[in-house]
């Protein structure tokens, strides 16, 4: 099948703006994006809201096309919709050619094939983001649960401090037992400086769970950093499961382009799926006592290298930990949406980290793993140069 210009049309349902991805000849058309509402009463409209089919050989003697043909120039055309995608924009396909009677019925199916085809790829992009979406949402309710036993911890201390206060200014006013001014000042600038150090603690716990829900623009971002702040993230929920987190960062690691928050939503994912997985496996040593499963820790090991030999993604990061351990036939698996070796586990994880990772450049993959004795995943990114910094 020839033609001239291929159009795929998004109308958005609230504003009626209307977008163009379009691949011609004419290079006029190429450069055409944005349609405001000049298509609003269209033949693109028709086809787009409506579900209306189209299939014409001398459209510039055709009065629906005049809205269209003020853009493009044809004289055959199909247009069909593209199955519903989401709520919120209707999709239309055109194909086109500057000669006339170039299609048949024959051609109309191929082009329903094609726009099929293109609503599978939308509805696939369009999953991917929701699951990226959930995932965040989904990793900053999990750091919520710890974030509120810590803030219970930090309140707490506020609330005895200031108890203790009062009762320190009781016994300044009590003439029964003197006390010295300086003696009294001391004790009570102690007090004062644990209060603050306590709310300053609940400033950062505050300040860092938002920032698991913040947008940011792509930058230089340091891993070292940002691994330090995933350790902090979930140093909480891995007390909880009596998980002990080590590390070994690289000096002077390059650079890396990215997210940050993404990059961060990666290295949270990996981090706190393996301290779950050990909590559960702790949970699961039936043979071993309640009261003797507490001194029964285990270890998460964060480590980054660089290798000079792998020019397209030296920088190395390694999370290995104790957990139960992936079967060799599992570990492709593992990263698809759905797929979990967790009780309870949303399938989601992992499946983002790859994809926000091959968006950067980077991979991730189990690196080695042995049942019942633990796993390594290996993420691996491209580095960015200082003078890419200095230039950006």
């Amino acid at each position: 099948m020839q033609a001239t210009t291929a159009a795929l049309f998004k109308i958005d349902r609230f504003n009626l703006k209307t977008t163009a991805h379009i691949s011609s000849d004419d290079p006029v058309a190429n450069a055409l994006h944005e349609i405001r509402g000049a298509l609003r009463y269209s033949v693109v409209m028709d086809v787009a809201a409506r579900s209306e089919e189209v299939i014409a050989g001398a459209a510039r003697l055709d009065k629906r096309f005049d809205s269209l043909q003020r853009f493009l120039d044809f004289q055959s055309c199909i247009g069909v919709p593209l199955p519903d995608v989401g709520h919120d924009a209707w999709y239309a396909l055109f194909v086109l050619d500057f000669r006339p009677d170039r299609y048949d019925a024959s051609h109309l199916m191929l082009v329903r094939s094609m726009a099929w085809m293109l609503a599978s790829r939308l509805q696939a992009d369009a999953a991917q983001t929701l699951a990226q979406n959930a995932q965040q949402h989904i990793l900053a309710g999990q750091i919520s649960s710890s974030l509120m036993h810590e803030l219970g911890n930090k309140m707490g201390v506020i609330r005895r401090t200031s108890s203790n206060l009062l009762l320190d200014c009781d016994d300044f006013r009590d003439e029964a037992r003197p006390i010295s001014p300086r003696l009294w000042g001391l004790r009570v600038r102690t007090r004062a400086e644990r209060i603050v150090a306590a709310t300053d603690q609940l400033q950062d716990l505050v300040s860092t769970h938002l920032g698991l829900t913040r947008t940011e623009d792509v930058s230089a971002v340091d891993v070292s950093r940002l691994l330090a702040k995933t350790i902090y993230h979930i140093a909480p929920i891995a007390k909880e499961q009596h998980v002990d987190i080590f590390h070994h960062f690289a000096p002077r690691l390059p650079y890396v382009t990215a997210i940050p928050v993404q990059l961060e939503q990666v290295f949270l994912n990996v981090a706190l799926n393996a301290v779950q997985q050990m909590g559960a496996q702790r949970e699961r040593l039936d043979v071993v006592p309640a009261h003797m499963r507490g001194s029964l820790r285990g270890r998460l090991k964060i480590t980054t290298t660089f290798d000079s030999e792998d020019s397209e993604r030296p920088l190395k990061i390694r999370f290995s930990d104790e957990g139960p351990g992936i079967h060799r036939q599992h570990w492709d698996w593992i990263f698809q949406l759905g797929a979990s070796t967790r009780q309870g586990g949303t399938g989601i994880g992992l499946y983002v980290c790859r994809d926000l990772l091959a968006a950067m450049g980077g991979q991730i993959k189990i690196e080695q793993s042995f049942m019942f004795l633990g796993s390594t995943f290996l993420i691996e990114l491209p580095v960015v140069s200082a003078k890419e910094i200095s230039h950006a």
